[in-house]
């Protein structure tokens, strides 16, 4: 995978570099570069204030699953462990955004830029796809998953799975399995997950 260069605050302003304690009620997110399970070798755990946790993958440019819960230890130095229960994984569209006017072709070129931290430590990745910058920060409220995207403008779509097709919300046109966003409205979008009541 691509080295990662992530673009982090200052040290005073960033997360501690040591294991936190694992509350759920801290005010900041805290960002943990490790392996993590059914992702690739160059992945970012990122734990929310809230109490919700999700795993980006830089190797291959992508969001993979989201957990209820905290980041463990990683005694074995192998693999980060989950506390907690993932409630969604995005494994059966593919690649989910698609750059151009044809939705069901996949991106040719994923390159990983890496990410900045904002003041409450919760980042934002960038990358190109297809030649087209991408920048996604993601969001957790009450298990609701909202990716907020900026991009330098392009058509672009988001694709759902037909197990996930109801429970998907987005700021652009639905066609089929497919958010469609281009023009203005592809410059800055949003698209959310809702997961199923209790």
């Amino acid at each position: 995978p691509p080295v990662m260069t992530p673009k982090e605050l200052a040290p005073s302003a960033a997360a501690p570099a040591q294991m936190m304690d694992h509350s759920i009620h801290m005010d900041r997110a805290f960002v943990q570069r490790f392996f993590m399970a059914q992702a690739g070798p160059a992945s970012v755990a990122v734990q929310l204030p809230g109490g919700y946790s999700y795993c980006w993958d830089a190797g291959a440019g992508r969001f993979r699953y989201a957990w209820k819960g905290t980041l463990g230890d990683h005694p074995d130095r192998t693999v980060l462990k989950i506390v907690g229960d993932v409630y969604y994984r995005e494994e059966d569209v593919g690649f989910p955004l698609r750059v151009g006017p044809d939705p069901t072709v996949e991106p040719k070129t994923i390159e990983f830029k890496g990410y900045t931290l904002d003041a409450k430590g919760v980042p934002e990745f960038e990358q190109t796809i297809d030649g087209v910058t991408v920048y996604e920060r993601i969001e957790i409220d009450d298990g609701r998953i909202t990716r907020r995207f900026r991009t330098n403008g392009a058509t672009l779509w988001f694709a759902v799975s037909a197990e996930n097709n109801e429970r998907f919300t987005a700021t652009g046109t639905k066609e089929g399995a497919f958010y469609k966003f281009t023009g203005p409205a592809a410059k800055e979008f949003t698209v959310t997950y809702t997961p199923p009541a209790k």
